[in-house]
């Protein structure tokens, strides 16, 4: 599931903009959306946001390396 909704979100914000805002906007909202995962302090929130974007920028770049080397 998450892997068609943020690859899909990749997907859209690299054709209305550009891959480097598909990049980051995909990462961050993936970050984001790992906040759902209960109550925290706001040292756990950031630590989580940030594990969560440095997450999705590393699947973002595998989909790429696998769709340019798939054709």
């Amino acid at each position: 599931m998450k892997k068609w909704f943020f690859g899909g979100i990749f997907t859209q914000l690299t054709k209305h903009y550009n891959l480097k805002v598909g990049l980051w906007g995909s990462a961050l909202i993936f970050g984001a959306v790992h906040l759902m995962n209960g109550s925290l302090d706001w040292i756990s929130a950031i630590q989580l946001v940030i594990a969560g974007t440095v997450m999705g920028m590393l699947l973002n770049t595998i989909y790429i390396s696998k769709k340019n080397h798939l054709g």
